[in-house]
């Protein structure tokens, strides 16, 4: 019997002799397992990660889509109460002109007055909104350019309405309604939505 392993194993020995060629060495052994540890690695980073980076996709999106509704809705909210107060100062300017009654141009004052009170309530907000959305560079437009042709505007309003003077109303009606479109075109434009 013991004859018998002696033979086995040395049938054993003589088989990994003659194959020894067909089976793996210890490098390649050793290479083999270090890709399926390093593929084992890597499938299990690579599934934790395609899921992190697509959740951080689609977190992006979500906020850019709420991103470009908010600005959107600011920009419909903004032009709506600016062009309200330039267009009752024009409706003034134009009854004033047209010399109409007293109580037409009581009744188109007050019209005004409700749209200056209508921008003075969102005029806190804008520039506050403005640079939150669109940047300091629109806070600064806003600041240097528009409120400045918009308070020209009141000045003038309160000249015809206490003073009698008209002269200059209609230029500087036309420069209230002229950066009010171009402003609001320009936060269109930076939105897309134009």
């Amino acid at each position: 019997m013991i004859n018998g392993r002696i033979r086995k194993s040395l049938n054993l020995s003589e088989w990994i002799n003659r194959n020894s060629k067909n089976l793996p060495t210890k490098e390649n052994l050793y290479n083999f397992f270090s890709s399926l540890i390093l593929l084992s690695i890597t499938l299990f980073i690579g599934n934790y990660y395609v899921e992190s980076k697509q959740q951080e996709i689609q977190q992006r999106y979500t906020n850019l889509s709420t991103l470009t509704k908010n600005r959107y809705n600011f920009i419909n909210a903004f032009t709506v109460v600016g062009q309200r107060r330039v267009y009752f100062s024009e409706k003034y300017y134009l009854n004033f002109v047209a010399g109409e009654t007293r109580s037409t141009l009581d009744q188109t004052w007050r019209e005004y007055m409700t749209s200056v009170s209508q921008w003075n309530e969102t005029n806190l907000l804008n520039p506050l909104f403005l640079k939150e959305y669109f940047g300091e560079k629109y806070q600064k437009q806003y600041y240097d350019d528009l409120l400045p042709k918009m308070v020209a505007l009141h000045e003038k309003m309160l000249d015809m309405r206490n003073k009698k003077d008209s002269s200059r109303a209609d230029e500087i009606i036309e420069s209230a309604k002229h950066e009010l479109f171009i402003f609001s075109e320009n936060l269109l434009v930076i939105s897309g939505q134009h």
